[in-house]
């Protein structure tokens, strides 16, 4: 997420100085770069499962050839998978910040952003 002016301040966060509808903008841009993501990664690993399926079709007669199409997309996937996972989790945060803008008083808003931040 970019550098939102106000959002820092002294170490802490400063809400009275945020832009809500500005940084709900933001979260929705995020959010759907974040979707957008996880689904281009959900499609390469369907095409790395269906290009392991044509490997093992293709090598059934060499087993080395056979391991090494299983070592490449055991990589392939668990790194795509992991991809997929901080997506999901960086979508998500948004879309609870998101939420919190409209319901939130500025101190509870406050508190909430501080909790959030912390674990990124």
């Amino acid at each position: 997420m970019r550098h939102t002016p106000g959002l820092a301040k002294a170490g802490g966060l400063e809400v009275a100085g945020i832009d809500r509808e500005t940084l709900r903008r933001e979260l929705q841009q995020l959010n759907r770069r974040s979707q957008t993501g996880f689904w281009l990664c959900a499609a390469m690993l369907l095409i790395t499962f269906a290009l392991g399926i044509v490997g093992v079709i293709a090598y059934r007669n060499q087993p080395e050839r056979l391991a090494a199409v299983f070592a490449a997309s055991g990589v392939t996937i668990t790194g795509t998978v992991t991809g997929m996972t901080k997506l999901w989790e960086q979508k998500s945060k948004a879309d609870m910040v998101t939420t919190l803008l409209g319901s939130l008083g500025p101190d509870a808003l406050q508190a909430a952003l501080q909790s959030l931040v912390s674990t990124l």
